[in-house]
């Protein structure tokens, strides 16, 4: 425990029909402030680095910054 509140946001999604018209910054920009509001210090989220939604630039101009990456691994013949 290091005593600093941290928010956690599990999943951001905007349906196909309405992605570019502003809808998850706003719900990110309304969630942060509603943390801040709650005592949180700072916020999380997990993305994939490969997402073709342009989900990264929406975090982004939300402040978020990368702050470590994995590597998931598969296989890709059935066991």
């Amino acid at each position: 425990m290091t005593g600093v509140r941290e928010l956690w946001i599990g999943d951001v999604g905007t349906l196909e029909e309405h992605r570019g018209r502003g809808v998850a910054s706003a719900l990110l920009s309304w969630t942060l402030a509603q943390a801040r509001a709650k005592g949180y210090h700072r916020a999380g989220l997990s993305v994939d680095s490969a997402n073709s939604t342009r989900a990264l630039g929406v975090y982004e101009r939300a402040g978020f910054e990368v702050a470590r990456t994995w590597i998931d691994y598969g296989r890709a013949e059935e066991l």
